[in-house]
């Protein structure tokens, strides 16, 4: 799968013969399967070059794109659970 690198797809079939890589469908900017299998041999530059429009799939699974990017830093240190309690959760449900 995909790995924390700047290019989409940049471990897209490394590990996995059912993975390629292809076109975010529900980006602004449109592209092809076509032009994001590219981004698998290593091309570095658009569309390769934003992490929206290619993606990696798994073809023994349903084709759903990821969500955006957010743009913010993982924050590994922070358990969510501690954040949104079950109590804050049932409060809302």
């Amino acid at each position: 799968g995909d790995e924390a690198d700047a290019t989409a797809c940049s471990g897209c079939g490394r590990d996995s013969t059912t993975e390629t890589c292809v076109g975010n469908q529900n980006s602004l900017t449109p592209v092809s399967d076509e032009e994001c299998k590219n981004c698998m041999s290593g091309q570095s530059y658009w569309p390769c070059s934003d992490q929206d429009l290619c993606w990696c799939w798994d073809t023994t699974k349903p084709k759903k794109p990821p969500a955006p990017l957010s743009g913010y830093a993982v924050n590994e240190s922070v358990d969510p659970c501690s954040l949104f309690t079950k109590e804050m959760f049932d409060l809302f449900a």
